[in-house]
């Protein structure tokens, strides 16, 4: 994992990897297919068509946006962008904050599958900065059990709150 500080354009950028032991095709199902992804992203569930363009959420169950953003890339099966919103709230505000963009890429490695996460252009100061920064590396591990063993890891974290 990689956390930069772009101090001319006040920005974070986050990189992270994990390599699963699956194949790609496998792996690229978690991350795109909602019943899949909601096993392991912290019981949300993505609602989009993927076209690029289009509008992305990622939804809990009572319909509450969580994330939301615009889809900026989509190469199936190998990777696919967004813009990215963080609407989850410790406090119950309304507060929307902006933070870059996520990009996914999938990898096949003979039988092993490298799963890259970029989460670039986080606004200096931005106060959930360091929520995304615990957040992703334990989905990715999530994802990494889910995908190898059908389960999730159980929850150290369990909403995007927890985080």
């Amino acid at each position: 994992m990689t956390w930069r500080t772009n101090d001319t354009l006040s920005t974070t950028d986050c990189d992270y990897e994990v390599v699963i032991a699956a194949p790609a095709a496998e792996v690229w199902a978690s991350i795109v297919e909602s019943d899949r992804v909601e096993r392991w992203f912290f019981d949300s569930y993505i609602s989009t068509d993927w076209a690029v363009g289009s509008p992305i959420h990622y939804l809990a169950h009572d319909g509450t946006v969580d994330i939301a953003g615009v889809i900026t890339s989509y190469d199936e099966p190998n990777s696919w962008s967004m813009t990215f919103e963080a609407h989850w709230s410790r406090d119950g505000s309304e507060q929307v904050a902006p933070a870059g963009e996520v990009s996914w890429t999938v990898t096949d490695e003979g039988g092993l599958t490298r799963v890259c996460l970029d989460h670039t252009g986080i606004p200096g100061g931005f106060e959930r900065a360091q929520e995304v920064a615990a957040g992703w590396p334990y989905l990715l591990s999530n994802l990494k059990t889910y995908v190898e063993t059908g389960s999730p890891m159980r929850a150290r974290v369990t909403s995007l709150d927890d985080a």
